[in-house]
């Protein structure tokens, strides 16, 4: 097979792109396996800003020929050989096979990279970075966005009169800029059905690097030919060999800090936007911070009832997923998580970026941050924030039991605890100060005492049922999946006789699904999924005042499930509540902590549950 060597014209991009496909194809179609590196979709942010100068750019003039015929200027001859094969390349190549950008123009979940000798021994590897594919498009896809970056060999000097000329690139409106202290080029280019595209060229370490930004971007044209300079620019800037790792550009210096230190949270916006209380606005773009006060306890579910609560907020198909937060990496879950509005909506539809607020005490607060699904990534690029060792975002370093428990691992004040409505009692049993033990391991189960075990024994009978098992309902049968179209995003799909008719976008989770539940609720189909409960298609915790509702289940043929509000666990029964219970009820666990998960059959459920500094073993009954 043969590629084209150099970042081509308008024509030969298309053609690339198509021997690209068919590659892809061939490789599927033929069932070997092939090894390529895992590509992190982003590695924005972290511990400290970086503030890189402002590229300075200096326009050369216009060598533009007219554009060639499709067939002029045929490519060199060549084959593509598995890259994973170190013999083939030249050894300056070798820190690049393993590269990416710190900065991610996208939400990229595809990496390809081949290898290409040419007639004349010039070699190239080129690495291909895509959004998901769209599953209906067999082989190319000319809208999907894509990041190309081309490493060659080439000695001969980079020069605006070559890259000017079409029977290199093309480039129009070329600029001279600096990248990483060198000397680069960038334009764009025009095409019929590839659409138009932004290149970068520079050389590093005897390497000269081609950058392009291809696919359903705000293309640029000749009324607004820089439209993706800027995106371009960054992602050249956070590209290193794998060697020489650089920082993400956090903060260039033609951004502000949008947020003060005082709030513990810093992110930039471009510094010609204009401020008018906490919105942020230029002709290209907005940025506004506020509270997000929708359902969630945890940034997992509020990212996910925020990408879910209405079509007409983010489009039938928004894409979201975790940023990684070194800054915070042992603080699972409280990385920043990104909706990016469905494309069809256009780059000025607001893309929402959820954070934790690290003023947070004892409850998780939560930071929006609305902006233009455009600057969405460079934004999110330029966060920084801080968790304080304290509160909620405490570390420990301890395996449980955190201490021995000794003859006084109860306070004086422990004692059972009760409540109840019609037909339905609780009772909660002290078992041990939380500053001791927690459940989690099983010896913990061995604190319980054994007399409350024996008062429900015949009770405490788990059901041996599936829970998302498909149900009927009016004479038509509702059943609930998962699926994905690649390592970042899930979904729950919910279908009717066999028709998908529902879809709950959900974040990548790891050793369990967050699908916990697939029931009837007044005739409706209802499913729990990741603290939330959605019937015929609605959020119910927005309606009925709940930031998560948790361990949905039929008892003594009510409707029985817990809540959180206000920051604190309780129960629901039919149309009856209990609030306030607990400051916690131990839930969704995986692994060996699942032991002590909620359970329960058509009779009694059991937890564990923390109250005022101390763990409880609990039972709700039918009386």
């Amino acid at each position: 097979m043969k590629l084209i060597s150099h970042f081509p014209k308008p024509a030969l991009l298309v053609l690339e792109l198509i021997a690209f496909g068919l590659m892809l194809t061939w490789l599927i179609l033929s069932q070997k396996p092939v090894s390529v590196p895992a590509f992190e979709a982003t590695s924005t942010v972290g511990l400290t800003s970086t503030f890189i100068p402002s590229p300075s750019v200096t326009t050369i003039p216009s060598t533009e020929t007219p554009h060639p015929t499709q067939g002029a200027n045929a490519p060199e001859t060549g084959i593509t050989v598995g890259y994973w094969d170190p013999k083939l390349y030249h050894p300056i190549f070798q820190n690049w096979v393993e590269s990416y950008p710190a900065f991610s123009p996208g939400p990229f979940t595809d990496q390809r990279l081949t290898f290409n000798e040419n007639a004349d021994g010039h070699q190239e590897l080129t690495s291909y970075y895509c959004e998901p594919a769209d599953p209906t498009i067999v082989l190319l896809d000319a809208t999907r966005r894509c990041l190309m970056i081309k490493y060659s060999d080439e000695s001969q000097e980079l020069t605006a009169q070559a890259l000017s000329n079409c029977a290199k690139s093309c480039l129009q409106d070329l600029q001279q800029v600096s990248i990483q202290g060198s000397t680069g080029y960038l334009g764009w280019a025009e095409s019929g059905a590839g659409g138009n595209w932004t290149e970068l060229h520079w050389r590093k370490d005897g390497v000269t690097i081609s950058m392009t930004l291809s696919g359903d971007w705000p293309q640029p044209d000749r009324a607004n030919p820089h439209r993706l300079d800027e995106m371009l620019l960054w992602t050249a800037e956070s590209l290193a060999p794998a060697n020489q790792p650089v920082a993400p550009p956090f903060l260039p210096s033609d951004w502000i800090l949008a947020y003060g230190p005082k709030s513990n949270l810093n992110l930039g916006v471009p510094k010609i936007w204009q401020v008018k209380g906490n919105t942020y606005r230029g002709t290209d773009g907005f940025l506004k911070i506020e509270d997000y006060t929708g359902p969630g306890v945890q940034l997992d579910e509020a990212c996910e009832a925020e990408a879910n609560r209405s079509a007409q907020a983010y489009g039938n198909k928004p894409f979201i997923y975790t940023l990684r937060f070194d800054a915070n990496g042992d603080l699972y879950g409280y990385g920043p998580c990104l909706i990016l509005p469905e494309r069809k909506l256009g780059p000025d539809a607001q893309a929402t970026i959820l954070v934790p607020d690290p003023n947070s005490t004892d409850i998780l607060k939560i930071r929006a941050i609305r902006t233009d699904s455009f600057h969405a990534m460079m934004v999110a690029s330029t966060i920084n924030y801080q968790l304080p060792d304290k509160g909620i975002f405490k570390r420990s370093t301890s395996i449980l039991p955190f201490a021995t428990p000794g003859p006084n691992q109860l306070s004086p004040n422990a004692k059972m605890e009760t409540a109840s409505m019609p037909g339905l009692g609780v009772e909660a049993y002290p078992v041990i100060d939380a500053n001791l033990d927690a459940p989690g391991h099983l010896e913990f189960r061995d604190l319980v005492p054994p007399e409350v075990l024996e008062k429900r024994k015949e009770l405490r009978k788990r059901t041996d049922v599936n829970p998302i098992a498909p149900i009927q309902i009016g004479g038509h049968t509702y059943s609930v999946a998962e699926t994905g179209d690649n390592y970042m995003t899930m979904s729950a799909q919910v279908s009717k006789d066999g028709v998908p008719m529902y879809t709950y976008l959900m974040l990548q989770h790891a050793a369990v699904t967050p699908i916990f539940r697939l029931g009837e609720y007044r005739g409706k189909w209802a499913l729990e999924v990741n603290g939330m409960l959605v019937v015929d298609g609605q959020i119910m915790n927005a309606a009925w005042g709940y930031q998560e509702i948790f361990h949905w289940q039929e008892l003594n043929g009510k409707v029985f499930f817990f809540f959180v509000k206000d920051g604190k666990a309780g129960i629901r029964y039919g149309d009856q509540e209990l609030p306030g219970l607990y400051d916690q009820v131990f839930h969704h666990y995986c692994c060996e902590p699942a032991a002590f998960n909620v359970a329960g059959n058509d009779q009694m459920v059991w937890f564990y549950a923390l109250k005022g500094g101390i763990w409880y073993y609990a039972e709700a009954f039918v009386q």
